[in-house]
């Protein structure tokens, strides 16, 4: 068996390469599977709709610049 003489910074510099190509496979593999039993999964029908919370700062303001709660659409022909 004949042993050959390996150049350490070049062995070094490709096994980063390896490293840092096998963790960011990994990072979009665990990802896209993720995603995918989410979306397999998910039971889009009984979950809960997010609803904003309500504050006391909103109750103290003055009526002027409290938001409003109303939707105002306005059409008009051109």
């Amino acid at each position: 068996m004949i042993l050959k003489d390996i150049e350490k910074t070049v062995y070094r510099k490709r096994l980063n390469i390896v490293i840092v190509s096998f963790i960011a496979s990994l990072l979009v593999l665990s990802l896209a599977y993720g995603q995918g039993l989410i979306a397999l999964l998910a039971d889009s029908i009984n979950m809960p709709v997010p609803v904003a919370p309500v504050t006391e700062v909103a109750g103290e303001l003055a009526p002027e610049a409290a938001p409003e709660n109303t939707l105002n659409l306005t059409f008009s022909a051109y």
